[in-house]
């Protein structure tokens, strides 16, 4: 048989599989039941393109989407596979099948509540979402559009502050609300972010446990004309009294280093810990056991950017981590913090004891 023959054959063995794929299908569905093969998402084109939810981001809150499967193929193999057989053809057909998407409704009803959430979150309160089915009874299978109407949004007039913890207070004196700007949309979602980054500038100013729960945001929408008030509160801490009282500040006490730590010793062993051997190099204890660790004590204190008496800071932490991680050496690592009782009351906050 010449190759123009053999290229014929199976162009047309190819149209008879799809042909009794697209068929069969129909007959191996639940009674009712239809395949979910698209989502279509209709975004605001009255809205500037700037401000604009995009169809990526509705996409991510809809909760079904349609199975990877041109022509049916994969659902007619995987609804074929016989579900109370475990044999060889029937698990490869499972393997190489896909389980079609069947169109739940409550899912799509939820999804459009979803998006609708998530837009209004993005500071467009008055927007709506609707969503169509389009049945297609003789092939079993159905299409949803989702539509999002956005309206006007509401936009920042004006912006403050109150913060109750007098030191946090001369730390951010200087820090204005970088991320928000009088104009900008009311977006939730830029709340986040900027509760986000004041945690990491104090958590990094010696501020080790506090936390964005300690954050909070008021927002005044009845100012008129889509317009909003905001103001950022930064709460004390609740004292061992119970009374409220500044956040706590750290500074870094002893660092132990274990280059080369036995979690199934530490484990199994109560006296692990405390047969090891403790070598003091610039600032670290590098505690070891039997032999000398393999890792110099130089290049540890290289990697190691926490230093004793420093202020304690998330960013050396991290940087910190970082650097462990780079050394083929090192196949895990942990860095750990105990808080010790506050010895005295800090009045000011430096980044060294002669501070």
């Amino acid at each position: 048989m010449s190759f123009r023959g053999v290229k014929y054959s199976f162009l047309a063995l190819l149209a008879v599989v799809l042909a009794v794929s697209s068929c069969s299908i129909r007959t191996l569905l639940p009674e009712g039941s239809y395949v979910l093969t698209q989502n279509k998402v209709v975004t605001d084109d009255e809205v500037p393109r700037t401000e604009r939810v995009t169809s990526s981001e509705i996409g991510k809150y809809i909760k079904q989407k349609p199975a990877m499967d041109i022509f049916n193929i994969r659902a007619w193999l995987y609804l074929k596979a016989n579900p109370e057989s475990h044999n060889l053809w029937h698990n490869l057909m499972r393997t190489v099948g896909t389980p079609p998407t069947i169109l739940d409704t409550l899912l799509t009803r939820r999804s459009a509540d979803n998006i609708e959430a998530y837009v209004a979150s993005r500071g467009f309160f008055g927007a709506t979402e609707e969503y169509a089915v389009d049945l297609n009874p003789s092939k079993r299978t159905a299409k949803v559009t989702y539509k999002t109407t956005q309206r006007e949004p509401y936009r920042i007039e004006r912006i403050g502050s109150s913060i109750e913890d007098n030191y946090i207070a001369m730390l951010l004196r200087h820090d204005s609300l970088s991320t928000l700007r009088k104009g900008d949309i009311l977006d939730i979602n830029a709340l986040a972010e900027e509760r986000k980054r004041i945690t990491q500038r104090l958590r990094s100013d010696g501020y080790f446990d506090f936390s964005e729960n300690s954050i909070e945001f008021l927002v005044d929408t009845t100012l008129g004309h889509h317009k909003a008030a905001v103001e950022m509160i930064i709460k004390q801490q609740a004292g061992e009294n119970g009374q409220m009282e500044n956040n706590s500040i750290y500074r870094v006490g002893t660092i132990n280093v274990l280059p080369d730590y036995d979690a199934s010793q530490a484990a199994t062993n109560p006296e692990y810990l405390t047969s090891l051997d403790t070598l003091r190099y610039e600032g670290l204890n590098i505690v070891y056991g039997g032999r000398k660790p393999n890792i110099r004590p130089s290049v540890l204190r290289k990697l190691i950017g926490i230093q004793s008496g420093a202020m304690y800071n998330d960013t050396r932490v991290a940087t910190t981590y970082d650097n462990l991680m780079r050394v083929d050496y090192i196949h895990s690592a942990n860095i750990l913090f105990t808080p010790a009782k506050a010895m005295h009351t800090v009045t000011f906050v430096g980044d060294h004891w002669s501070d």
